[in-house]
């Protein structure tokens, strides 16, 4: 008696599920690819954040809906080019221009784009806040400050605000003004990175108070992430500090000295 030969059912059935599987996850991935190349707000957003303007920017000209956030991130993308163009330039023109500080197409077309978002959602706390910002790098200070005053009467705890606030405060030198709002930031967000590095370089290189400095410059460097641009900054103003004031030096830990060191050129705050 002979035995029948050739490939078993069992086998037949395994293949064909590998090959099911590996046709199903085929169609996933492309279908995954294919929406990575969708001109989304989320797609958008994300070249945003990867520093990919001009990718950005070709995305959002084909969003169409206009919405308030359509119109920040548009004018988020504008803002980041032009910005992006004033470091390539070394920033050579900005501030040449004692009436607009960040002058060109690109800031202008951020304010359209901020000042439209305003426009469509007057409770917008964000629309507000970027419009604030665009003031502020136009030098445009008095409605910089409107602005973030805006931001806070429908959010109080708006921290970017704060800072934006105390920076107009800074760069308009009412000093005294520009502490209470800095304090009242750390108050409300005491292990944010940017609100402590804020209350640091302002205490450094504004009140020019040595205690004050080393104590917020260590709170800082204990949170900052090694990829934060001011983190070599920092440490060699602590360094600096402490050699020049070892009576001031923080009782708290200075656990950042045990990082590993990372040096990462920066061209602006």
């Amino acid at each position: 008696m002979h035995r029948a030969h050739g490939v078993s059912f069992p086998l037949v059935l395994i293949i064909g599920t590998i090959i099911s599987i590996s046709l199903l996850t085929s169609v996933v991935l492309t279908r995954h690819f294919f929406s990575l190349l969708s001109p989304t707000i989320t797609n958008t957003e994300r070249l945003l954040k990867q520093g990919k303007l001009q990718d950005a920017l070709s995305f959002s000209e084909r969003l169409r809906s206009e919405t308030t956030r359509e119109l920040i991130l548009k004018g988020q993308i504008w803002l980041a080019l032009s910005l992006n163009k004033q470091k390539g330039e070394n920033w050579s023109q900005y501030g040449t221009d004692s009436g607009n500080w960040l002058a060109g197409e690109e800031s202008d077309m951020a304010l359209r784009y901020f000042t439209d978002a305003v426009l469509r959602d007057p409770q917008s706390a964000d629309a507000h806040y970027y419009l604030g910002v665009i003031y502020k790098e136009k030098g445009w200070l008095a409605e910089a400050d409107r602005e973030f005053d805006e931001v806070l009467e429908l959010n109080s705890k708006y921290i970017n605000a704060l800072l934006g606030k105390g920076t107009v405060f800074v760069m308009m030198s009412r000093y005294s003004e520009a502490e209470l709002v800095f304090r009242e930031a750390y108050t409300l967000a005491p292990h944010e990175p940017s609100v402590v590095k804020n209350c640091a370089f302002f205490y450094r290189y504004y009140l020019l108070k040595p205690d004050s400095a080393l104590l917020y410059l260590n709170r800082y460097l204990n949170l900052a992430g090694q990829r934060d641009l001011d983190v070599n900054l920092a440490r060699q103003e602590f360094q600096n500090l402490l050699d020049r004031y070892p009576e001031y030096a923080p009782s708290e830990p200075q656990s950042w000295r045990t990082k590993k060191r990372q040096f990462i050129s920066r061209n602006r705050d």
